[in-house]
């Protein structure tokens, strides 16, 4: 019998090599093969698309195909719409590897021993959970959350459930809006041809007022709520090796994230490259070096017999976003807008950057992923059309991405708090994160309008 899970993961496995050695040895016959690969791999997984991720990339792919026969689209067009976000893609397959470090000794609970220590009111929960996600999210992106809500679960039961949704989203989202490997930072990078090292001291700067905010936000909210105690607590001893663990911890992640960018400085490679060759190697070359191999391969197979198979919504629907923004090029629709933009004549930069954050965030609401505003702004608004200098423009929409993965029911960040949490997205996402988000988006918009470029 034929095992569809290993023909699932070879099949995408396969893709990313292909993408990769690509990289390097540029050759048309290796983007034929990934299109017929990723061919399959849609013929594969888009049947098995349900709810509003299936109707999303059927919609984008059918208008798109429509787009590319209308416009008489030739074959070399339709096989570079499939693999647009080829990158992307691997980025995204690959950034679980980093990961793997965290099974090679028991880090997660020498964190849950030392958070615990620091966690004896609610705004002191806040802080270390908030902080706990953002710091691995840099790294381990979304899974950061679900690894945080196991550290942290047993404590959390002594909090308000509104106090760790959004600690944890809040500090997923900015994570997300500098770290390498995170798609929204991948999609800006890619569509503007900037490097990482151009946007990162900016990004980390909004990330860290993402998260003074956050803290003042509670701050603020617990002045207003004095009903709210903090529970009595024994404060847990710290051992020695509970201290040894953590400092190799952050040892390991400096190193990832050095890796990264020195590799991007010396190669001049982009993220959507560099960071899966990280991915792929630091982890192994730290097992090497602490004597954990076998760690590293049973999480390997894991990874491939489990967590690979399943990236169907992923996957899909970035392939169908990466073809659909091609179609749109292909028909020219980005001069129409274009034309449209500058008959406003708008020159104030304040002006555009309210614009598209509010295309980008009032789309996600009503069920358009980030990914989707984000493209499509990218390619049909060139920067040298707009008043914006490019990393102005870049950052614009990677906050109105980070800020949409939030507030949006259907973004991959509030549906995994909302499913560890048992509670309504909703909830959690607008309600919980409206006005904070709107805060955030005031103070983002005088900064970007002006600090020099």
């Amino acid at each position: 019998m034929v095992n569809t899970k290993n023909i699932k993961s070879m099949a995408i496995l396969t893709f990313v090599t292909f993408y990769l050695i690509n990289v390097f040895f540029a050759n048309n016959l290796l983007d034929t093969l990934m299109s017929l690969i990723i061919v399959g791999i849609l013929a594969i997984f888009l049947p098995l698309l349900k709810g509003f991720s299936g109707y999303i990339c059927w919609s984008l792919f059918g208008i798109g195909t429509f787009l590319m026969i209308k416009f008489n689209a030739s074959l070399m067009d339709w096989q570079t719409g499939l693999i647009q976000n080829a990158g992307i893609i691997t980025l995204l397959v690959t950034v679980p590897i980093l990961g793997f470090p965290l099974s090679y000794y028991d880090f997660q609970q020498a964190i849950q021993k030392i958070s615990q220590k620091y966690l004896s009111t609610p705004l002191s929960f806040y802080k270390i959970t908030t902080l706990l996600t953002f710091s691995l999210g840099v790294i381990l992106n979304i899974a950061s959350i679900s690894i945080v809500y196991h550290l942290l679960r047993d404590t959390k039961k002594q909090y308000p459930d509104y106090l760790f949704s959004s600690a944890l989203t809040r500090g997923i989202m900015a994570s997300g809006i500098w770290s390498p490997s995170f798609v929204g930072v991948a999609i800006v990078l890619h569509y503007t041809g900037l490097s990482w090292a151009a946007i990162a001291p900016l990004g980390f700067l909004l990330a860290m007022v993402a998260l003074i905010l956050s803290i003042k936000f509670e701050q603020s909210h617990y002045k207003n709520h004095p009903t709210i105690e903090a529970p009595c607590q024994k404060e847990p001893k710290i051992s020695g090796e509970n201290q040894t663990l953590l400092k190799r911890l952050i040892k390991v992640g400096l190193s990832l994230l050095f890796a990264i960018i020195l590799l991007e400085s010396l190669t001049g490679l982009s993220v959507l490259v560099v960071v899966p060759l990280v991915s792929i190697v630091g982890p192994f070359v730290i097992a090497l070096i602490w004597g954990k191999l076998p760690v590293f391969f049973d999480s390997l197979k894991n990874f491939a017999n489990n967590k690979l198979p399943e990236m169907k919504n992923e996957i899909c629907l970035f392939t169908a976003a990466g073809f659909f923004g091609h179609s749109l090029d292909i028909a020219h629709i980005g001069n129409s807008i274009s034309d449209i933009i500058n008959s406003l004549n708008i020159q104030q930069s304040y002006l555009f950057i309210i614009i598209l954050l509010a295309i980008i965030v009032l789309l996600s609401l009503i069920g358009i992923h980030p990914l989707i505003s984000s493209s499509t702004l990218l390619i049909t608004l060139p920067v040298a059309k707009l008043p914006l200098m490019p990393i102005q423009y870049a950052l614009t929409i990677l906050i109105g991405y980070s800020m949409a993965t939030i507030l949006s029911p259907i973004s991959g960040t509030v549906l995994i708090t909302s499913g560890v949490l048992k509670k309504n997205p909703f909830k959690i996402g607008l309600l919980g994160n409206g006005l904070y988000t709107f805060l955030l988006v005031m103070v983002d918009i005088i900064i970007l309008s002006l600090i020099p470029f």
